[in-house]
């Protein structure tokens, strides 16, 4: 959130979507929690409830539809970004998506596997991209072949 803050205060963003914020969790109260003039703020920022990457890059390209944006930055951490950049491009084949990764403080980047909790992190974000590109690649696959089948049938 705090990235996308300084997007804005910076002019590198008009408008900023926060996609997986916590039910209860509404624009103002977000940007009490960091500190910052809701007044300022309020009109330039959407949220959205999603649980999962898959419905953050759905909600995203809901409200970038509804917003008429053509173009975003997404703002996540750094090992979630190629999966992230993989259901985006999917959810939103037509808008120019800019990668801006975070590094928190959290995860260990160097030696990460020395790092127990990192290297789980890492090694489970990485079989959730490998999953993600084998549906997203089968789906490809099954419509294009039906395309193809519907095509000969048609012949």
């Amino acid at each position: 959130v705090n990235e996308g803050l300084a997007l804005l205060d910076k002019d590198l963003a008009a408008k900023l979507f926060v996609s997986g914020v916590y039910r209860g969790l509404d624009v103002r109260k977000l940007l009490q929690l960091a500190r910052r003039n809701p007044t300022d703020l309020e009109s330039r920022i959407g949220i959205g409830n999603a649980v999962d990457t898959i419905e953050n890059a759905s909600e995203t390209a809901a409200w970038s539809s509804r917003h008429r944006i053509s173009s975003l930055r997404l703002v996540t951490a750094a090992y979630h970004m190629p999966r992230s950049m993989l259901e985006f491009r999917q959810a939103m084949p037509d808008i120019r998506i800019v990668s801006n990764p975070v590094f928190p403080d959290h995860v260990k980047q160097d030696e990460w596997w020395a790092w127990p909790g990192t290297a789980t992190l890492f090694i489970s974000e990485y079989n959730k991209f490998l999953m993600a590109w084998v549906r997203l690649r089968s789906k490809q696959f099954f419509s294009s072949t039906g395309e193809q089948r519907a095509a000969s049938a048609a012949n």
